[in-house]
């Protein structure tokens, strides 16, 4: 394995992702799991109806022995500057804390993404305040890799639009201010493929489903299928773009057509070129690509954060509501709003005003 690796280092790609990286080694035992006490919550992501939690999966993945294969991986990585490693961590009982684990030094992985914003729970600021702090704690110089979506999970915006009004405005606020969050918080981030056109979870009919976990748990447990659908290309071309094939391998759904690439390009205030801005502009934050990042006292519904180093100290505030919310700057009057980003909140002396799903990013005076 690690030869092929190193086959296609030499050919020049930048590294690899890790599929399920803390499952690669079992109880030699070969141990059953214990069943699950009724009060153990099951992990970060985990579906109440999918029988694999109704175990604690102690023996069966997750193995101390596992870090130890890491060693290797990291010195073939070595020997090209500049490659790098993501691992997936899944379906741990501390998705945070195991995610950690396998980034905490140089004989080990890279960067590593996981299920703690993956779950239905409501994105609120009292969650978020706790998950990046626990986050920090736990990874210290570590690298984490953010992400709100994969392909084994529902998609983003049909998990937390049930919170939300039904009117289109506060989805679209919702969505942007996403953007923004997962862009400014410290380490990586992955966008996956539809979130940035703001996809919904397709529903798939039975006697389409591909997946076998989705097919054997339906209708009780919800499958994968929902968010493997293909990407939205062209709105009025067959299968949307993506295929010249008579059938893809998913269908795809009416509603994904209106949210096709070629329908977000032309429209500078959709999502899509939302995130292209923001990817851009993070490219060019000094504190967003190497800073650290400090909570600060904000009161719910507000989450803030600074992000600093030696050239920039950078304010994010991001309101995680459907009401206006405000922040006061009087410990930071001489804050100065990075208009690039083309939100719209406003400042009145030392009082933010954030809009629903509002956003502000200010430079603050380096100390």
């Amino acid at each position: 394995i690690l030869a092929v690796a190193e086959f296609w280092l030499n050919l020049g790609v930048d590294g690899f992702r890790l599929d399920v990286v803390n499952f690669y080694t079992c109880d030699r035992q070969l141990r059953d799991n214990p069943i699950r006490p009724a009060d153990k919550p099951r992990p970060a992501g985990a579906s109440a109806e999918d029988p694999f939690f109704s175990q604690l999966n102690i023996h069966n993945f997750c193995q101390p022995e596992t870090i130890e294969l890491l060693k290797p991986i990291r010195r073939v990585m070595d020997k090209f500057s500049g490659s790098t490693t993501l691992a997936e961590i899944s379906s741990a009982e501390d998705t945070i804390l195991t995610s950690s684990e396998y980034v905490g030094g140089p004989d080990r992985l890279h960067m590593a993404y996981n299920s703690s914003l993956m779950t239905d729970q409501p994105l609120t600021r009292d969650r978020l305040h706790t998950l990046i702090k626990r986050v920090e704690e736990s990874f210290g110089d570590g690298v984490i890799c953010w992400t709100a979506g994969t392909h084994d999970f529902p998609r983003l915006k049909s998990r937390w639009s049930k919170y939300h009004p039904s009117d289109d405005f506060s989805h679209e606020a919702f969505d942007h201010m996403f953007a923004a969050l997962i862009i400014a918080l410290r380490g990586s981030c992955c966008i996956y493929q539809g979130d940035e056109l703001g996809l919904t979870q397709a529903d798939i009919p039975y006697e389409k489903m591909k997946d076998p976990f989705g097919i054997q748990g339906y209708p009780s447990v919800l499958g994968r299928d929902g968010s493997r659908t293909p990407m939205p290309w062209a709105a009025d071309q067959l299968h949307a773009g993506f295929t010249s094939a008579e059938e893809p391998w998913l269908p795809i759904p009416a509603e994904h057509l209106k949210r096709a690439v070629d329908r977000q390009e032309p429209h500078q205030d959709s999502l899509l070129n939302k995130y292209r801005r923001l990817i851009e502009w993070r490219k060019q934050q000094p504190a967003l690509n190497w800073g650290t990042i400090q909570l600060t006292q904000s009161e719910d519904p507000v989450l803030g954060f600074v992000r600093e180093c030696s050239e920039q100290r950078l304010l994010c505030l991001f309101n995680l509501s459907v009401e206006t919310a405000y922040y006061d700057l009087a410990n930071h009057p001489e804050c100065k709003a990075a208009d690039e980003t083309d939100f719209q909140s406003r400042r009145y002396e030392d009082t933010i005003e954030l809009p629903p799903y509002g956003v502000y990013f200010g430079n603050l005076a380096l100390e």
